[in-house]
């Protein structure tokens, strides 16, 4: 009887880590068929700053799709239209996997995303597990959102790895 709790939850362990690793194939070939990812972070202006580089690739040529975050998230088509997101829940850095999902799917020559993470090392996972982009865009380093001792600490932290005058 002691045994099959632990059989159980072997059998289980291991299709979850078969569908993790299902998962994780799919995502990398998502990002191969992306020939431009770029990747837009900092503290302000990041949506303005998206949306310029994704009208500037469109304007050269380029079939460029672009997301942001902000208050209204928002996909931006080959077109220039913009698409909101509707959330069932809420933000999460996950949706940066099952955009580039959708964005492989519509052939784009170039994809601009926002960081939508907070935290530095959310940041660190977003960049490099599931963007992994070809050119990274920092807006601006400024101390806001610092009214909890917690965000301050991790503005110095993220301060330190990204400027060069900490």
């Amino acid at each position: 009887m002691l045994l099959t709790p632990i059989i159980i939850l072997s059998i289980v362990t291991f299709v979850l880590l078969i569908i993790g690793l299902i998962e994780y194939w799919h995502h990398q070939k998502n990002l191969t068929s992306i020939p431009l990812r770029i990747h837009v972070n900092g503290t302000r202006g990041k949506s303005s700053v998206t949306r310029l580089i994704a009208a500037g690739l469109r304007a050269g040529g380029l079939r460029t799709y672009a997301k942001t975050t902000g208050t209204a998230p928002r996909v931006i088509d080959a077109d220039g239209k913009d698409r909101i997101i509707h959330r069932l829940r809420s933000a999460s850095i996950g949706e940066q996997v099952r955009l580039m999902r959708f964005f492989a799917r519509e052939k784009p020559d170039a994809v601009v995303m926002e960081c939508m993470a907070v935290h530095p090392q959310y940041q660190w996972i977003s960049e490099q597990q599931m963007v992994k982009s070809h050119i990274g865009v920092i807006t601006n380093a400024r101390p806001d959102h610092m009214e909890r001792s917690e965000e301050r600490r991790v503005g110095k932290e993220w301060r330190s790895r990204w400027s060069p005058y900490h």
